[in-house]
C-alpha cells in the first residue's frame, strides 16, 4: 500500500493506493488421461500396421468404457528408426511407430475406474492422469478471486487511510490480471498396465491453487 501526492498543472491530485490478493484452493473438476500405444518392426510398414491394430483395439477399449470413439483425441503419431545398444555400438533395429492421446472427461471416481479397468484388460498402453479445472470452473473462480481481491484491497485502503486521517474518495485507477494458477494435479505421475483384477479405487487428487492481485488507487481527502 502507498500514499502519494501528485501534481498536475492546475490541481493537486493526492492519492492511496493498496493491493489486494485473493486466494482460492479447488478441487480440480477435469480428468485429462493421457495414454500412449507403440509398435516395433524392423519394416517400416508393419510397425504402422501394428500400432494401427493397437489403436483400434484401444479405440474399442476406451468405447467399453462408456466413452465415444470421438472423445479420444490424438496429440501426436510419429514413426521413427529404433536403435538398440549394445556393447557400445549402435544397432539397427528397425522402426518404432508411436500414437499419443488425450481423453478429458468430468472428474468422477466411478468414470476413472472404469476407464482404468478396461484399458487394462487389452492392448498394452502406458498412460498418465492430470486432474484441471474445466473453463467453466476456471472462470466461475476467477469472478469469486477478483471479488475477495478487491475486498482486501478496499479493507487495507480503508484501514490507512482511518490511520492517515484521510478519506477515501472515487477509484482513479484499478489494475489486475496477474493470477497465478496451479494447472495440473498429478496422481500418481504415471502409471504402467495393471492387471484386469487388481483392485483400483480411482484417486484422490490434490487441490488446485488460483491466486488473483488486484492494485487499486483511489483518490483521497482531508
Amino acid at each position: 500500500m502507498s500514499l502519494q501526492t501528485s501534481f498536475g498543472q492546475e490541481t493537486k491530485t493526492r492519492t492511496l493506493t493498496a493491493v489486494g490478493r485473493g486466494e482460492i484452493k479447488a478441487a480440480p473438476d477435469l480428468v485429462v488421461l493421457n495414454l500412449d500405444i507403440s509398435a516395433k518392426n524392423m519394416d517400416f510398414n508393419k510397425a504402422i500396421e501394428e500400432l494401427n491394430k493397437k489403436a483400434a483395439a484401444l479405440e474399442k477399449q476406451i468405447v467399453a468404457a462408456g466413452f465415444k470413439k470421438e472423445d479420444l483425441k490424438t496429440t501426436s503419431y510419429t514413426v521413427n528408426k529404433n536403435y538398440e545398444y549394445q556393447n557400445g555400438r549402435s544397432i539397427d533395429s528397425g522402426f518404432i511407430a508411436n500414437h499419443s492421446y488425450t481423453l478429458e472427461f468430468p472428474n468422477e471416481q466411478s468414470k476413472i475406474v472404469n476407464v482404468v479397468k478396461s484399458i487394462s484388460k487389452g492392448v498394452d498402453v502406458t498412460y498418465n492422469f492430470g486432474f484441471t479445472l474445466s473453463d467453466a470452473k476456471n472462470k466461475e473462480l476467477k469472478a469469486e478471486l477478483l471479488k475477495r481481491a478487491v475486498k482486501v484491497a478496499t479493507d487495507e485502503a480503508t484501514v490507512l487511510a482511518a490511520a492517515s486521517g484521510v478519506k477515501l474518495k472515487q477509484i482513479n485507477e484499478i489494475n489486475y490480471g496477474l493470477s497465478e494458477v496451479v494447472p495440473f494435479a498429478m496422481a500418481n505421475a504415471r502409471m504402467a498396465k495393471m492387471s484386469a483384477e487388481g483392485d483400483f479405487a480411482g484417486f484422490d487428487a490434490k487441490d488446485i491453487s488460483l491466486s488473483e492481485k488486484v492494485t487499486i488507487t483511489w483518490e483521497i481527502t482531508q
